[in-house]
């Protein structure tokens, strides 16, 4: 280095003499320092299909995504499955376009629908509810937790409920994380396990007698497992805010699998009368009506219309469920937004 910077002092871009004599010009403080370019920073991959882009509404990693299948037009649909860091594709879990449907009409023949009622395709369970669920537990205390495992046909009950989110890899994992500090519970392991066998489902949708309130009646059976049983009831306000018809809903329960298994989990057809982004809150909600008897809560939610539109709304759940946890009730009432 120089004792004087105006003594020996190089031209622009070169070191200076003394530095040259010493053998050490790249310690010249005289010489312009090159800078390697910076890596051009690469864009984002464009995260919503071309319909969704385009109208500024959020959209999914799946494909079709849930606003084109509610516009039905899932041949539209344009979004591209995610890379990561390294390039390579994630593992695909992107709903398979469903070539044949159900019918909605009586009597009519298969693949066939009623020519106003729109075709619902099953949505892959996204990644975030997955781990909403797994990460759910960590809201709650070791007490809270123990009163609600000692109560066996309840716990069993609740993972079978979930079981239609999580593999069952995921369940066992999850079990865990509630049972590793009380070991009396680890002799219910087979048991459990043995709850965990495929279950078949129905639903029944009908409406709730004329009333001004947005209104939604969500009843799980689970006492004649291996069946369960949903019903939805909803009223006529209720229906116009979210553009549904009767026939729309159950055209909707249509398109969820009749029997669950652990191939593929799909989203809950009642899950998808909310946008993407109020699952999380809901299914802690439920998650908090058996673990902590919670029977009340306000949740800021988005509604998701039939059309594609979203509704904002502040929704009041009161709910229950029996000591057995085979009978869960919930009652959801919505005010809009201005």
């Amino acid at each position: 280095m120089h004792s004087d910077g105006n003594v020996g002092a190089g031209t622009e871009g070169r070191p200076c003499y003394r530095c040259i004599q010493r053998g050490v010009p790249e310690q010249c403080m005289d010489r312009v320092q090159t800078r390697q370019d910076r890596p051009e920073r690469k864009r984002k991959a464009v995260k919503a299909c071309d319909p969704c882009y385009r109208s500024k509404v959020a959209c999914c990693d799946e494909r079709p995504c849930g606003r084109c299948v509610r516009l039905n037009q899932p041949e539209k649909c344009t979004i591209l499955p995610r890379r990561n860091a390294a390039g390579s594709l994630h593992r695909d879990n992107r709903a398979e376009p469903m070539t044949s449907y159900p019918s909605t009409v009586p009597g009519a023949p298969a693949g066939t629908a009623a020519p106003d009622t729109p075709v619902f395709a099953a949505v892959i369970v996204p990644e975030g509810l997955r781990n909403a669920v797994l990460s759910s537990l960590r809201r709650y205390t070791t007490f809270d937790i123990a009163n609600f495992i000692l109560a066996p046909t309840r716990l069993n009950t609740f993972l079978s409920v979930i079981a239609a989110v999580l593999s069952r890899d995921d369940l066992i994992a999850f079990r865990q994380s509630m049972t590793s500090c009380i070991s009396a519970v680890d002799a219910q392991l087979e048991s459990w396990l043995a709850s965990l066998e495929p279950l078949a489902v129905s639903f029944d949708i009908g409406t709730l007698p004329p009333s001004d309130a947005l209104m939604l009646q969500i009843q799980i059976d689970y006492s004649e497992l291996p069946v369960v049983r949903y019903s939805l009831l909803v009223t006529e306000r209720a229906q116009a805010l979210l553009g549904y018809t009767l026939a729309n809903l159950r055209a909707l329960c249509q398109s969820y699998p009749r029997v669950t298994d652990d191939k593929r989990k799909y989203a809950h057809p009642f899950l998808m009368l909310f946008e993407s982004s109020s699952w999380s809150a809901v299914v802690h909600h439920a998650i908090d009506v058996f673990v902590l008897g919670k029977k009340r809560a306000v949740l800021p939610v988005t509604l998701l219309r039939l059309d594609g539109k979203v509704v904002h709304c502040v929704s009041t759940w009161d709910s229950a469920v029996t000591e057995d946890g085979k009978l869960f009730l919930t009652t959801a009432t919505f005010e809009p937004l201005l």
